[in-house]
């Protein structure tokens, strides 16, 4: 056969296999309003999503000897299971938005200071994935605190 003939077949093939298809009637539902906000906690580079709230730094060094030290040391050196918080940047890294040891091979650690582009970018990964043990736990305002 022509390969236009094949691909007619196949397209007709296709097209019956489409047409078979029966809806799923009755299963699922759309979101409510109430349940898209909940899950709709995304804070943007510039700011937009951010939730009111403050933090101080005596809120933070209670919320990071209880809840932070564990994993990432009493100072943000580091324990053995995660990498120093900061580290290995520099004032033209700090100028340009990007750290020039995260392309070489031959520098000894990546710090977590050193992967994050924005204080928005690090506010929302904290909110959402801290403590590592039980991820989405922290209020907001242990949020700020300990940014």
């Amino acid at each position: 056969m022509s390969k236009w003939v094949n691909t007619l077949l196949a397209g007709l093939a296709l097209a019956v296999v489409g047409s078979s298809v029966v809806a799923f009637e009755g299963v699922g539902r759309k979101a409510t309003p109430d349940e898209i906000k909940a899950w709709d906690i995304d804070v943007r580079p510039d700011f937009k999503g951010l939730p009111k709230g403050s933090g101080s730094v005596a809120k933070g060094m209670e919320v990071w000897e209880a809840k932070c030290a564990s994993c990432h040391g009493v100072f943000g050196e580091s324990t053995d299971v995660f990498t120093p918080i900061a580290g290995g940047t520099s004032k033209e890294d700090m100028k340009t938005g990007r750290v020039a040891n995260l392309a070489r091979q031959d520098f000894p650690q990546r710090t977590t200071m050193m992967k994050v582009a924005t204080v928005s970018t690090l506010w929302d990964y904290i909110n959402r994935a801290m403590p590592w043990t039980n991820p989405k736990t922290l209020t907001v305002e242990e949020v700020y605190a300990t940014v």
